[in-house]
């Protein structure tokens, strides 16, 4: 009989073979990316491999929806899913084939994306601003950061606050971030068109701060777009209760593809904001106020309130930048951050 020596052991050929199933990227509302890697063919010939699919847990090609076949031979190879139905949960298992038999790998799922989601719209405040918003996971978002100066009810919003005042204020309060230290900005009006404005959480906790009908998302709303928009951790995972950087890639899935603050010209110089923007939200680092009063971080990270405090001196908010995860934290109420706008889509006019 004849035998192999393969990793330091014997091994008889024609097992089969070593199969491990890629995680599931880029999903979509009708395709995925996925794959797998054969590192071991068992001691025949990898005729056949890809990934199989379907609704039902443990897919194989005798109880499968759909499957790839990409090429053969060992390594690792990609595999390009299609034909899906929208806001379903899929199973996936690469597989090898020798004469062996036919091997699985390891079983990822998936969800995905609704059939809504990107669904675009506008959005008027009492200023008269006109905001682009998008539907995701049932929820319809401002896609751009708020500008208004006046609450919903007509109430001036104050601002010019000195550093003193800023850190000493406990009322409602925006500012916007000066377009001197930003590249390519020449005016305040050009810094609020892109970025909008930085309102302290004073402002938030009004509870008109958004045109009527709309809210400032709670922690709550920003864990469930987190989940939703990540394609590793779900909507409800234990994951979105850390306070810290959090998640797999919903950052990068969130945060636009380029910077509206540098010109085209010199997109490539700042790579490492961009983000592929799957659903539209086109979050941008637009930096923040501190709470004492001077800016920071524009052009490497967002930073967005929700409306859930902490306790009196804190409360929740999310940051967005030059990595794929999402930050939670709760500072003081007194910094500046962006701020968007988000109401239920499902029975909203």
């Amino acid at each position: 009989m004849v035998w192999l020596l393969m990793n330091g052991c014997e091994k008889e050929p024609n097992e089969l073979a070593a199969v491990i199933t890629i995680e599931v990227t880029q999903v979509t509302r009708h395709t995925a990316e996925s794959g797998g890697e054969i590192t071991d063919d068992g001691g025949a010939a990898i005729t056949e491999r890809g990934v199989v699919w379907s609704t039902a847990e443990n897919p194989s090609m005798n109880n499968k929806d759909g499957f790839t076949t990409d090429g053969a031979g060992t390594g690792r190879f990609q595999s390009h899913i299609t034909g899906l139905s929208a806001g379903t949960t899929y199973f996936v298992r690469a597989y090898a084939q020798t004469s062996a038999g036919m091997a699985y790998g390891g079983q990822v799922s998936f969800t995905t994306l609704l059939e809504d989601d990107g669904e675009v719209g506008t959005l008027t405040d009492i200023d008269g601003n006109i905001y682009q918003t998008v539907s995701i996971g049932g929820r319809e978002w401002m896609a751009e950061n708020l500008v208004v100066t006046r609450y919903n009810n007509g109430e001036i919003i104050p601002t010019g606050l000195d550093d003193n005042q800023w850190f000493t204020t406990t009322s409602g309060a925006y500012t916007v971030y000066p377009h001197s230290a930003i590249d390519d900005m020449d005016s305040h009006s050009e810094v609020l068109a892109a970025y909008g404005a930085l309102y302290n959480w004073y402002a938030v906790d009004k509870g008109n701060l958004c045109p009527v009908g709309w809210e400032v998302p709670s922690d709550e709303d920003w864990k469930n777009l987190e989940g939703y928009a990540d394609t590793m951790y779900g909507t409800g995972h234990l994951e979105w209760d850390k306070t810290e950087w959090r998640g797999h890639d919903a950052g990068q899935r969130l945060r636009a593809t380029y910077d509206f603050g540098f010109s085209l010209k010199s997109i490539d110089e700042h790579l490492p904001v961009r983000g592929t923007d799957i659903f539209g939200f086109s979050a941008l680092p637009g930096g923040f106020r501190n709470f004492i009063g001077p800016f920071f971080d524009h052009g490497n990270y967002g930073y967005w309130w929700s409306s859930t405090e902490e306790n009196d001196y804190l409360a929740w908010m999310r940051s967005m930048g030059v990595i794929s995860l999402i930050r939670r934290d709760a500072p003081g109420k007194t910094n500046g951050f962006s701020v968007r706008c988000t109401r239920e889509t499902t029975g909203s006019n």
